[in-house]
């Protein structure tokens, strides 16, 4: 199944230099700002390089990292320090982790259904679930681990890991080094096909207000 894209990140790309989100995005998204405000940067880069957005986080022997011009590369900076990421709403990532709950859980449906949206909550910046990788290495992409550690002690400290531990691994409890188990439970809700942006140039001439251009 195809998803479309909420959200993308960049980081020592091109102008943009601090990392940069965008998003949430719609069916159909307009880039204005003024001049040398990455605008370019971010098409540029989905133009470039959006079809090997899938490939964050996967396990092909697909060709490692991007292949990035070196004038693409912020100043100063190297292929491994770009930062490139992606983001799809906490709705997608909620469905797609019910999607995947081990055959053997143990609870009803509404109470992973309410657990997991609430893991999901804490993993979220405004709305989005994002996770990242060097531009140099795509397969070593990673959610926010804060995020992650701190929802996950969460859950741990309010009871309800159990009803997740059930969710991931179908049975209780949880082992003590969760992390392995965890982390790719959640990336693997990023792992459906993503469809190419279609990109439309949409260069205008805009004069004085209330003037027709010529």
């Amino acid at each position: 199944m195809v998803k479309a894209l909420s959200g993308v990140s960049l980081q020592n790309y091109r102008g943009i230099g601090k990392e940069q989100y965008i998003g949430p995005f719609g069916r159909c998204n307009f880039f204005i700002g003024t001049n040398n405000s990455g605008k370019s940067a971010v098409l540029n880069f989905l133009s470039s390089h959006g079809e090997r957005l899938n490939e964050l986080g996967a396990t092909s022997d697909s060709t490692l990292g991007l292949a990035i011009n070196p004038l693409e590369v912020h100043l100063g900076k190297t292929i491994h320090e770009v930062t490139i990421g992606i983001a799809f709403s906490q709705e997608q990532i909620t469905q797609r982790l019910m999607g995947q709950l081990n055959p053997q859980f143990q609870y009803e449906s509404e109470d992973a259904e309410q657990t997991i949206r609430k893991f999901v909550d804490m993993l979220a910046i405004d709305g989005l679930v994002w996770m990242s990788a060097s531009a140099g290495n795509l397969k070593d992409a990673k959610l926010d681990d804060n995020r992650l550690k701190q929802a996950f002690h969460t859950m741990a400290v309010q009871d309800e890991l159990r009803i997740l531990s059930s969710a991931i691994l179908g049975k209780l409890p949880m082992p003590q080094g969760w992390y392995p188990y965890v982390h790719p439970w959640v990336m693997r809700a990023f792992s459906d096909g993503i469809g190419k942006p279609r990109l439309i140039p949409a260069i205008g001439f805009v004069e004085q207000i209330g003037r027709r251009p010529s």
